[in-house]
């Protein structure tokens, strides 16, 4: 995310961010297997937890090198078991007038694409020293679901429902891995080689109407 106007201090960043980290159990749970093979999870308290809250700064001088660094810091592999499973960072550009970029990456395991809403709006009001109300532990809610849907004849039905379909398909002469038709015959071992691009050139009568349309949704 691109950071306009009067930009805080890094450590403004860093507090903001550890914040936003212990206001949320999500992001302080992590994940461990129990008896049976089943997957259980425990939020760590906040106190405990500080210490492992990071938050990078780097420095570099291209927007094309700062891009590389989000990347590389970005997608390193989290540990299901270790928690905050969620990192962040600064970016500060010396290209283009010290361009300031902030990113961050949540693990799908306790955040989907509405929690990244919440992060970007929570940590502006953060920031700005605004007032946020008290958040839900959203992950004991979820939880509490789920074991209540579990427990429930609706589980049962539906576990029965799935078993009818898909049963058929994996047993002897079932069609879930035969070979689909298509233009060219899948390979027994993959090529890595990529496909040819498809290509299509749109006229400025297509073009102005996309434009247009782009212009409406703003977007």
């Amino acid at each position: 995310l691109e950071v306009r106007g009067t930009v805080p201090e890094p450590a403004r960043w860093q507090s903001a961010w550890t914040e936003l980290v212990e206001r949320h159990a999500a992001l302080r749970t992590a994940f461990f297997s129990g008896a049976d093979d089943q997957v259980l999870w425990r939020t760590v308290d906040a106190e405990e937890l500080a210490a492992s809250i990071s938050f990078s700064v780097d420095y570099c001088d291209s927007l094309h090198e700062a891009r590389e660094r989000i990347g590389a810091r970005s997608s390193a592999p989290f540990l299901l078991t270790e928690s905050p499973l969620a990192r962040a960072g600064l970016v500060q550009v010396a290209e283009g007038g010290e361009e300031t970029l902030f990113w961050f990456t949540l693990h799908h395991a306790v955040a989907d694409g509405l929690s990244a809403r919440i992060v970007q709006e929570e940590m502006h009001a953060l920031l700005l020293d605004g007032a946020l109300q008290p958040a839900p532990n959203g992950i004991a809610r979820a939880s509490q679901a789920e074991q209540q849907y579990l427990a429930s004849g609706l589980a049962v039905r539906d576990r029965e429902w799935w078993r009818d379909k898909l049963d058929p398909l994996t047993t002897d002469g079932g069609e879930a891995f035969h070979e689909f038709p298509a233009d060219h015959h899948r390979p027994a071992i993959p090529s890595g080689e990529s496909v040819t691009p498809i290509v299509e050139q749109l006229d400025a009568v297509a073009l102005a109407a996309l434009t247009r349309l782009a212009r409406t949704q703003q977007v």
